[in-house]
């Protein structure tokens, strides 16, 4: 199996899938988004309590949810890397992720886009520490350093 989750990133001509690309209104930049980071591939050697950490971002708009959801995904695709892009045929959730930083949120840094509006880019870790039996995710706030959430997924069979 493989597991992880999606992205988006700056969209690049000729090396992305056009049907991906969205205008964020945020960055003021087209987006590729259903991309997939993929925390280990199908196959990958593991040692037992092994954590493997991964930096990501989200911009919320100042006065939005601070409530950010997350998926966990596992994909039974057959290829060794992984599927590229999100693929509703081979890719399921195993663990969601809804973390409030409302509380929070006078930690947070704001920005102004070039619209002239105020977001928050939430920068945070998610650190999956594989089990033989299990992935424990960990969600940290890199601003604060603290944990925000923390879940355990069994390994499935599809």
């Amino acid at each position: 199996m493989h597991y992880g989750l999606q992205v988006s990133q700056s969209f690049e001509e000729g090396v992305h899938d056009p049907t991906k690309k969205v205008w964020d209104e945020i960055e003021d930049e087209y987006k590729c988004e259903e991309l997939m980071t993929w925390f280990v591939v199908k196959g990958q050697d593991l040692s037992e309590n092994e954590k493997v950490p991964y930096s990501f971002y989200r911009n919320v708009r100042v006065g939005g949810s601070l409530k950010i959801k997350e998926d966990m995904l596992a994909s039974h695709h057959d290829s060794a890397e992984g599927p590229r892009y999100y693929d509703r045929s081979t890719c399921r959730t195993h663990v969601m992720f809804t973390v409030d930083l409302s509380k929070v949120s006078s930690n947070l840094q704001k920005f102004r886009g070039k619209n002239g509006k105020d977001y928050y880019k939430i920068q945070f870790q998610i650190q999956a520490t594989f089990r033989s039996a299990e992935i424990e995710y960990e969600w940290t706030l890199k601003e604060t350093g603290e944990l925000h959430g923390k879940a355990k997924a069994r390994y499935v069979a599809y």
